[in-house]
């Protein structure tokens, strides 16, 4: 099937399966740091060892993703994704069969190396559907991922506190499924298509494109990724500190990226009305505001502010992707591992930092550092060039 000419109903057709598959692949992600309270307590380690698990899992599938990309530029006819959806949930799902500190960063080293393939194959997917202005594929592909970051950790909680850990293992069995219904459901790459994605493989001339607006928007991923990693990632280990509980824990992480979820979809919306740099700005504002209010009140009535922090940081990243695609459309895969994946790199290097203040002052004061990020990316959002016409008529 051609991707060039797309109906309506085959855009929604294809696009709900690469939403399928990004859940899938992002609820199994989450994993391990819903559970970091529990793996601590059964392989005993310390907060900063795993503010450093976080960072090999974000740091592996984040620096091989853009040399995974330009794999798939390639030989885009390769089901990349499907190997790597199978891979990576595994991986991820057998971390109640590991009995060792070092087993547990094996686990996550080869679990992100599958990661890497899947993402930049789903954003290249994405990406052809969402051409002539059209953002809301692109927004219904992120937005299956954050659902399915906002799901995991609620799976991951809900199978081991019933049923055992070693069962969350059988999550692998969803990411065999998802993977089939992808290979025979998504469109495939035409040989036409092919050669224009084949062209310019070559490295230097790839990453001579990023600059201006692609160095803005990845820095604004960057930012998204510090979030993430450094305030989603710990919820659960900051209530349980506060003895507050892991299920509440779990439950505002689940906020964080159900918030994240309205935050790329209404972000397509909304850029398809006012324009994406506007609503890039505004997403950022919001994140920043509800940051403050998180910071100063009380964690147990923090549910609401972690909701909209969610909502903001998410609101630009489906637009990023479309964005930095348009500068690099012979690259469309390794446009998108750069602003799904390249910020991962970011931070990667934040998280056993912010764990370590966290031991020092406690995790909830340790995320202050995150405002300045945070201001770093409005900075980046209003130097990005401004929309030079309306993408739908009303």
């Amino acid at each position: 099937m051609s991707t060039k000419k797309t109906d309506v109903k085959t855009v929604w057709f294809a696009s709900s399966f690469i939403f399928l598959a990004h859940f899938v692949i992002d609820s199994a992600a989450q994993f391990p740091m819903a559970l970091i309270p529990v793996l601590r307590e059964k392989i005993g380690f310390s907060l900063t060892l795993a503010g450093f698990m976080i960072s090999v899992q974000a740091s592996t599938s984040a620096i091989s993703q853009p040399l995974t990309a330009l794999v798939i530029d390639r030989w885009p006819r390769v089901p990349w994704l499907p190997i790597g959806l199978v891979g990576c949930t595994f991986c991820f799902s057998a971390i109640g069969w590991i009995s060792s500190y070092t087993s547990l960063l094996v686990l996550m080293f080869v679990g992100g190396m599958f990661f890497a393939f899947t993402h930049p194959d789903m954003g290249a997917r994405a990406g052809r559907l969402s051409q002539e202005g059209n953002s809301v594929p692109m927004s219904l592909f992120v937005t299956g991922g954050r659902i399915g970051f906002a799901v995991g950790p609620l799976i991951a909680i809900s199978v081991t506190e019933n049923l055992g850990l070693k069962w969350l293992t059988i999550y692998g069995v969803f990411g065999i499924v998802a993977a089939f219904f992808v290979m025979i459901s998504t469109p495939r790459v035409d040989k036409e298509s092919i050669s224009e994605g084949s062209k310019e493989i070559d490295l230097f001339s790839v990453f001579k494109k990023i600059k201006g607006d692609v160095i803005s928007l990845f820095v604004i991923g960057g930012v998204r990724a510090i979030v993430v990693s450094n305030l989603a990632f710990f919820l659960t280990s900051m209530f349980v500190d506060e003895n507050l509980g892991l299920w509440e824990g779990g439950l505002t992480s689940t906020l964080f990226f159900i918030g994240g979820a309205f935050g790329v979809i209404l972000g397509g919306i909304f850029a398809d009305w006012y324009g994406r740099r506007l609503t890039i700005i505004s997403g950022i504002i919001v994140s920043l505001i509800a940051m403050f209010l998180f910071l100063i009140f009380p964690l147990k009535i923090c549910y609401l502010f972690v909701g909209f922090i969610g909502f903001g940081v998410f609101v630009p990243m489906g637009l990023s992707i479309i964005l930095t695609q348009e500068k690099m459309p012979e690259n469309r895969a390794f446009a998108s591992s750069l602003i799904l994946g390249g910020g991962w790199i970011i931070a990667s290097l934040t998280a056993p930092l912010v764990a370590w203040l966290g031991e020092i002052y406690g995790l909830k004061s340790a995320q202050w550092i995150l405002m300045l990020f945070l201001f770093l990316a409005l900075f980046c959002g209003f130097s990005l060039e401004r929309d030079k016409k309306s993408r739908i008529k009303t």
